[in-house]
């Protein structure tokens, strides 16, 4: 087998595990395999108390049997109250469904248009509700394949990220100096030089 095999089979032995392990406060479970270490993290909402911590024990080592003897278990319990974002940090084998914040929406924006914004790009804006993540993406002139390329990019850590939401995105030729629509959040705004 693979890692990308032993990373799906992670993925099921911990949701296996996590049958009767789920309390409300958590929030993810995310596997990860390197080598022959398979990698569990928790994250919580709130204190953890030694319960909890039991509870996770128990399924960390309950998932590991399902692994030859030679692989070895990290398990990593972490308190990371809501809405700090989650990191992302090998497959998601729980995700605890949230309500979508202002900040945790902007955040995860700016952290995903790291090296993506060409120098067409005028705008970002993100917009959402309880279901549904609307990405937005204003340019001056054509659209190249490149910063389809980069907008689709974005869209898929979006996905990776927030996997309960259904992530749209709309590319929108919006040649300078039109105004851009005043829907949604400004995640970027290009400067731009008006002539005197």
């Amino acid at each position: 087998m693979d890692y990308e095999q032993y990373k799906n089979y992670a993925v099921l032995a911990v949701q296996s595990a996590l049958v009767d392990a789920v309390t409300f406060q958590l929030r993810a479970a995310i596997v990860d395999v390197y080598e022959y270490e398979l990698h569990l993290f928790f994250f919580y909402d709130g204190y953890i108390d030694e319960k909890l911590q039991d509870l996770l024990e128990c399924a960390s080592t309950e998932a590991s049997t399902a692994f030859p003897p030679d692989f070895s278990l990290r398990s990593t319990i972490d308190r990371l109250d809501y809405p700090m974002p989650i990191p992302i940090l090998g497959k998601l084998a729980y995700l605890r469904h949230e309500k979508m914040c202002r900040s945790a929406a902007l955040l995860a924006m700016s952290q995903a248009l790291i090296g993506k914004i060409s120098p067409n790009l005028r705008a970002a804006k993100i917009n959402w509700n309880d279901s549904v993540i609307d990405l937005l993406f204003y340019y001056h002139g054509e659209i190249a394949e490149l910063e389809k390329d980069l907008a689709n990019s974005v869209a898929v850590e979006f996905t990776e990220r927030f996997p309960s939401y259904q992530i749209n995105l709309e590319m929108i030729r919006s040649d300078y100096p039109h105004a851009i629509s005043p829907v949604g959040e400004w995640a970027y705004l290009k400067q731009e030089v008006v002539d005197a």
